[in-house]
């Protein structure tokens, strides 16, 4: 499905809103043996492995949605950095993880706190990133362009969080949520070399999930 990225009307920035493991199994032989394996189970076991499966290759919309979640990974990683210190935060780093208006915010966020004399205190745990609706249409010159994105939808976990002043006074509210959830777009504006980095968040105001 092909999606145009959008510059969400009702946008609510983020910070506003405050391995495989595998276990194997080995068989050997008994110390001392010198029992040489038969020739007809050699070639069994040989035509046993020639006979397995090749391994998957991801479609080029698994990757993007890989790669997306790992950039909203980041973008969250970075803004928290930048609210725990925002007087000292260097703002050239959210062009790391953010483009568009998800950048804007991000600098709105860290400038208000800074102003306010504020910062963040705990961290957010981010519980699910889902739903994924990938457009990989790359069509940059077109009136709208069409980037190719990946949408999900993101919930995640306030409850440790809170903003204070210098002498660690809390400004968070009652009325705030503990758990949120956000439309967050990612985007790829040089694809497919280029980076993922967040578009926008979009989402009705402090909408738990």
């Amino acid at each position: 499905m092909s999606r145009t990225p959008r510059f969400a009307t009702r946008v609510l920035s983020v910070g506003a809103a405050l391995s495989l493991g595998i276990g194997l199994t080995a068989c050997s032989a008994e110390q001392g043996s010198s029992v040489e394996p038969a020739a007809s189970e050699t070639t069994s076991t040989s035509a046993a492995q020639s006979a397995s499966p090749s391994p998957t290759v991801p479609s080029p919309e698994e990757k993007a949605i890989t790669k997306a979640e790992t950039a909203v990974r980041k973008y969250f990683r970075v803004m928290e950095v930048s609210l725990r210190d925002p007087k000292n935060f260097n703002v050239e780093d959210f062009k790391k993880v953010a483009i568009t208006t998800a950048l804007s915010d991000l600098r709105n966020g860290v400038n208000s706190h800074a102003y306010q004399g504020v910062h963040q205190v705990g961290g957010i745990k981010v519980e699910s990133i889902k739903d994924p609706e990938v457009s990989l249409t790359n069509r940059p010159n077109e009136v709208p362009p069409e980037i190719p994105n990946v949408i999900f939808t993101v919930c995640y976990d306030l409850s440790d969080v809170d903003v204070v002043t210098e002498d660690g006074t809390s400004i968070v509210t009652d009325a705030r949520p503990d758990r949120v959830a956000l439309q967050v777009g990612v985007a790829n504006y040089e694809y497919p070399k280029g980076p993922w980095l967040v578009d926008f968040t979009d989402g009705p105001e402090l909408t738990s999930c």
